[in-house]
């Protein structure tokens, strides 16, 4: 209901406004039809308002209806359904707003619709007396203004209405502006400070494989194995570093896969007792043997809660010893709620801080923060992760006495099938083979094989192994493969082979002959009998491993795949993984290529989107390493592209791998979205990108792509604030500034392979030039392009990180940070401060 004068005024004046312009422009196109309504419609309106006006219901009736009226015979003038003018139906609708009873409403939408209709049905008007077609903008600006004005109006009643509760909602939106801003702004320094880090450490982890790769005894290569893992856990927390946020935004997921909980805990637990051993503490750790040990959940969680809990615990005592217990709380047919806790002889905690203990930045006392460091955050995050899981965390503690903090949380028990699948991801080493042989034990000849390879074997005779195999599932440490031997007679496998192939229980297992008196067409009879491999003597060490490789392979399980044999081994190497690298900088691709082709692989290159869509659709590739930001076509498009030919030519998909400098999870999910299947951050690690080629060629890809990365819990170090305060000043003293070329870096990340790394080098000398001109041109072009000016700037960042152009890829890096946040740049500064860079790194740059 239109409650005073003023509102009413208002319509009043913007339908007048509406219909002289309307007038107006049939005046301009000599539509003398138009302009009498046009006067009468408007005198109507305005003797309404005169004499209606202190019946405000009815007054506004009134006023919405003369100009139904109105815009009908406009509407019947400008071509009737096909008239855009029938469009200023909604600003009558929007007037029907201003009603405050239903009745009203439902009169004006059945007017309205009944019009619409008859335009529909009724006769056809033509083009009409006037053709808004060549009106059409002016009729969209009268329009829009139209339903801008009414909106307008809604809002001023609205607030007329809602005045005591406006200046509450004003300041809740404020805040939540506010702290939007805060946590957007926080994310962005996370992120970046995120992607600084992961440079050295890729120098700290590089150096420590290098440590590994020389002559070391057994304890100095544990410590080197604990540091290394510790360092690939501290750049997993780097990648995952805005997980805080993430629980206030409620946009963590957990990451479920199988694991084996002995092997998962014996892991975990090698840093901590480390760190007790140290400090001078006992460490110990006990797992019930009623636990299961086959699970799936989120182990990195776990990791991160137990390193949390244990790193406290030895924080926090100064004599005596820390014990991590784990056992069976509930067992279930197909879950275990399982038991963690984690026991110390420390200081203990006061009964009423237990109370609030896991509360963000709580700590015992004030003193603590200064004598052992730490934000209080780690409790909080466990406890998040724990009841996210649908667990529960607590402590029990006595003053001077010690602390118990524990958790529990359910777990999903794996199947025999998924313990089956996962089997080619693992070492060889923990892949369990038991050979038997039609004699009383395997030939020598095959037992040697074995040891040569490394398997994990036992032998028998071949009337035990039905007993020896079901043993070993039932106390859980289940035999993955089967390897008959086959001297004299075969028949003793065939017979075998139907008892394995007839029993649910054990025809999950890959079973191989290994015969030297076979003959043509044994190998598909022994297919029918389930048998997965057919291998001759004389055997080598490689057909066999590849052989267990492959029909331990998920993809191989999956479909059952025809019977390996020696020649379909040869076949399957003859064919080439075929990689193709898709980059506009040519030093990202001499890198990739060069590491990519000291492993044998074949690799071809494209330099933009466009012609990767053509690569891809006459060329059949293994693989695709496609970079995201390209000129023409960036990898985004192109992926869209290609999958769209997959589906309409009904291709199986080639996995294409993200390769950028952007590694944050916005940029995860953007890949995801493109139809890309995995990702890896720029620069590139060797390692990394051997490992994750092979895991696509050989089908045993550990991990779901895009999924959040596991996430280690720091030491204590990383919540000691003096230490953190140290660093900061080391960052800005100037004496600390990133170098200009980080030699030492540089030949590690290519294995100190200096002709390589000279290969790569003179790659980026010859297109930096163009790369810093492209940028300083797009710094300098007018109109400004800030997209321009970050694409340039990213592709010098990901050029300059290829060779460890430190103080050169900051540079880039802080250009692009600058356009990404709207700041406005110094072109004279921008310019001389990136071709100064440059010239100190072609001065400092030789190996």
């Amino acid at each position: 209901m239109i409650t005073d004068k003023h509102p009413a005024m208002l319509l009043s004046s913007i339908m007048t406004a509406i219909i002289f312009c309307l007038a107006g422009m049939g005046l301009y196109a000599k539509t003398l039809a138009l302009i009498a309504p046009s006067i009468a419609t408007v005198c109507m309106i305005w003797a309404a308002y005169h004499f209606l006006s202190e019946r405000s219901v009815i007054l506004g009736r009134t006023i919405v209806l003369i100009f139904t009226a109105y815009i009908t015979w406009f509407a019947c003038l400008t071509g009737g359904i096909f008239s855009p003018g029938l469009f200023f139906f909604i600003i009558v609708m929007a007037g029907t707003v201003l009603f405050a009873d239903l009745s009203g409403f439902f009169l004006v939408f059945g007017i309205c619709a009944g019009l619409v209709a008859f335009f529909y049905f009724g006769p056809s008007w033509g083009p009409g007396a006037l053709n808004l077609n060549e009106f059409r903008l002016v009729c969209f600006i009268i329009l829009f203004s139209g339903i801008g004005f009414i909106l307008l109006l809604m809002l001023k009643k609205h607030q007329a209405l809602i005045t005591e509760k406006q200046a509450a909602v004003e300041f809740s939106q404020k805040i939540q502006a506010d702290a939007k801003n805060a946590i957007e702004a926080k994310d962005n320094f996370l992120a970046n400070m995120s992607h600084e880090i992961r440079n050295p450490m890729n120098g700290v982890l590089g150096m420590i494989h290098v440590l590994l790769g020389s002559e070391l005894d057994a304890e100095q290569r544990r410590y080197a194995d604990i540091a290394y893992n510790s360092g690939k856990a501290l750049l997993t927390i780097v990648n995952d570093i805005l997980d805080l946020s993430k629980i206030e935004a409620g946009r963590i997921e957990l990451d479920i896969r199988p694991f084996d909980l002995e092997i998962a805990v014996k892991d975990i637990v090698s840093l901590p007792e480390l760190q007790a051993r140290q400090k001078g503490l006992g460490f110990i750790y006990n797992i019930d043997t009623d636990v299961p040990r086959r699970l799936k959940g989120d182990i990195g969680r776990i990791r991160q809660v137990l390193l949390n809990f244990t790193s406290n615990a030895i924080k926090f005592t100064e004599n005596g010893s820390v014990t991590l217990n784990v056992r069976l709380k509930e067992d279930k047919e197909e879950h275990a709620l399982i038991h963690f806790s984690v026991d110390d002889t420390g200081i203990g905690i006061n009964e009423e801080v237990l109370k609030g203990l896991f509360a963000p930045f709580v700590q015992a006392d004030a003193s603590i923060t200064k004598k052992y460091g730490g934000t209080g955050l780690g409790l909080w995050i466990s406890k998040q992760f724990i009841e996210l899981m649908g667990g529960q965390v607590g402590v029990d503690s006595l003053e001077m006495i010690g602390s118990t903090f524990w958790f529990e949380a359910p777990f999903e028990k794996q199947l025999p099938e998924e313990i089956a699948q996962e089997l080619s991801a693992v070492p060889i080493n923990d892949i369990r083979v038991i050979a038997i042989s039609n004699e009383p034990e395997p030939s020598t000849r095959l037992t040697k094989v074995l040891d040569q390879i490394g398997f994990n074997y036992k032998t028998c005779e071949h009337s035990r192994v039905i007993e020896l195999v079901t043993l070993a599932k039932t106390n859980s440490i289940p035999f993955h493969v089967v390897i008959m031997e086959v001297s004299e007679s075969d028949q003793y496998a065939r017979t075998l082979g139907r008892e394995f192939r007839q029993d649910l229980e054990l025809n999950c297992l890959a079973l191989i002959l290994v015969t030297a008196v076979g003959k043509k067409g044994d190998a598909r009879e022994f297919e029918d009998l389930g048998f997965s491999a057919f291998l001759s003597f004389p055997l080598d060490g490689t057909i066999l491993q590849d052989a267990i490789r492959t029909v331990l392979s998920p993809t191989y399980r999956k479909n059952r795949q025809a019977i390996i044999t020696r020649h379909t081994l040869a076949e399957r190497k003859k064919r080439a993984f075929k990689i193709l690298i898709v980059d506009d900088i040519e030093t990202n691709v001499v890198t990739a290529k060069a590491i990519i082709c000291t492993h044998g692989y074949q690799t071809d290159s494209v330099s933009n989107g466009l012609q990767a869509v053509e690569e891809a659709k006459n060329n059949k590739y293994d693989l695709i390493f496609m970079d995201c930001r390209m000129p023409e076509m960036d990898g985004y498009e192109a992926s869209r592209q290609i999958r769209a030919y997959e589906a309409l030519e009904k291709l199986t998909p080639t996995p294409i791998i993200a390769m950028t400098a952007n590694a944050f999870e916005r940029d995860r999910q953007r890949c995801k979205a493109a139809g890309m299947d995995d990702f890896i951050s720029k620069p590139v690690n060797p390692q990394a990108l051997i490992e994750l080629i092979e895991a696509y060629k050989y089908g045993t890809v550990p991990s779901v792509a895009f999924d959040p990365p596991n996430f280690d819990m720091p030491g204590p170090e990383m919540y000691d604030i003096e230490k953190q305060e140290q660093a900061l000043t080391a960052l800005e003293d100037n004496d600390s500034r990133p170098s200009v070329f980080d030699r030492i870096g540089f030949l590690e990340r290519f294995g100190n392979d200096r002709q390589l790394a000279a290969e790569v080098l003179e790659s980026f000398f010859q297109e930096v030039e163009g790369v810093v001109d492209n940028l300083v041109s797009a710094v300098k072009q007018a109109p400004f392009d800030p997209e321009n000016v970050k694409a340039c700037a990213h592709a010098l960042k990901g050029a300059a990180a290829n060779v460890n152009a430190e103080q050169l890829r900051l540079a880039a890096v802080d250009i692009e940070t600058q356009v990404g946040n709207g700041l406005k740049l110094d072109t004279i500064v921008v310019t001389e401060m990136i071709k100064e860079n440059l010239n100190q790194f072609n001065r400092n740059a030789f190996l």
